[in-house]
């Protein structure tokens, strides 16, 4: 008698939970005061369209039971017509035993081809059933795919609803998956550097780079649903405020001798600074010398406020500069306009040398 009456009241409360659960597609009025909006309303395809493409795939993708479907028919990826550039984005998804799909970010449509977009991938796969290929660690769901692996298995088993976020804000990512964190890293940092490096995105052009994004679905050629799709801009971190630095000295007019001017760094990456001090003027100035060895890259595609000129005098460089790459020889001159990403890299066989020159504003 005990068991039944604790088993109908464990009924009541189930449906009770159930009967306030959040319907899909739908916000609550707590989101839309926070600023989450949908990007699917569960019936149609309005605020879509296919990857390099003005209008909606006519097949590969359907909309069922409130759930827009890739149905695995090579209909191309999907992307939201508005674009974000700091932004949290929600959004439920399934998949059918052995399906790939994934949601990618910083999605340039002048990269890929009609078969793909290429872009940060947020990956979602079958990790137990897929047979196509042995999956890796950074193969797996929730991590940046092929870059960064996901920090813990939190997926449900196939044919479940799973729950998935990706937040960006500034430089910082994260990506959750079913309220864990599974995967965070900072854009130019390091980390993600190493890992594109590694990857078989490390020769697309500003890949690493964050840029104004939509929102895409991939289609792999297997079945998954994606539903409960919403987004949220966030407002850009607060810039830091400088640290107080002691005013420059006047440079003098005198010769700068080698001799005198000792390298620091290795044979792989070395420099020297020759002057950096004020100009009369009343701007900065600072003239430094790098050397590289074969292969290796001055840092991470960036940017700064202040411009620069290279001097090239020995060895072969790639320049890119804004994503355009150029192969430059000695006796080349390269100038950097101010909050263009760029970097240098040798890709010649022997040590290449180099002089910097940089010119700072007043503030800079």
């Amino acid at each position: 008698m005990i068991r039944r009456a604790l088993a109908h009241c464990l009924l009541a409360l189930l449906a009770a939970t159930a009967a306030h659960a959040q319907a899909p597609n739908t916000l609550t009025p707590e989101e839309r005061a926070a600023g989450w909006t949908l990007l699917f309303d569960g019936k149609t395809t309005t605020g879509w369209r296919g990857f390099q493409k003005p209008a909606f795939p006519a097949a590969g993708w359907t909309v069922e039971d409130g759930a827009l479907k890739c149905l695995g028919q090579k209909g191309g990826d999907i992307l939201t017509t508005a674009a974000f550039t700091d932004f949290e984005f929600a959004w439920e998804w399934r998949l059918s035993p052995k399906a790939n799909t994934g949601v990618k970010y910083f999605v340039d449509e002048r990269r890929g081809n009609t078969t793909g977009a290429i872009g940060h991938e947020y990956q979602i796969i079958d990790d137990q059933g897929y047979d196509a290929e042995p999956l890796s660690a950074k193969q797996k769901t929730g991590g940046w795919y092929d870059v960064i692996p996901p920090k813990a298995t939190a997926a449900k088993p196939i044919g479940q609803w799973n729950q998935s976020r990706i937040l960006v804000r500034g430089t910082h990512v994260e990506h959750w998956l079913n309220g864990i964190l599974v995967v965070q890293f900072e854009t130019g940092s390091a980390e993600s550097a190493a890992g594109v490096a590694a990857s078989k995105f490390k020769d697309v052009a500003g890949y690493a780079d964050k840029i104004r994004t939509p929102i895409l679905l991939q289609d792999h050629n297997t079945v998954a649903w994606f539903r409960s799709l919403k987004i949220r801009a966030l407002p850009p971190p607060a810039a830091q405020e400088p640290s107080p630095t002691p005013p420059l000295a006047l440079l003098p007019g005198k010769v700068f001798h080698s001799a005198q001017t000792p390298y620091k760094g290795d044979e792989t990456k070395k420099g020297r600074r020759f002057f950096y001090g004020t100009e009369h003027t009343g701007f900065a100035l600072e003239c430094h010398e790098t050397v590289l060895g074969p292969g290796i890259e001055t840092h991470p595609p960036h940017s700064h406020a202040h411009e620069e000129i290279i001097v090239v005098v020995e060895g072969t460089l790639e320049v890119s500069i804004d994503g355009n790459p150029e192969t430059v020889e000695a006796g080349s001159v390269i100038h950097y306009e101010p909050n263009k990403p760029h970097n240098l890299r040798n890709i010649g066989t022997t040590p290449s040398r180099y002089y910097v020159i940089e010119l700072r504003g007043r503030n800079d």
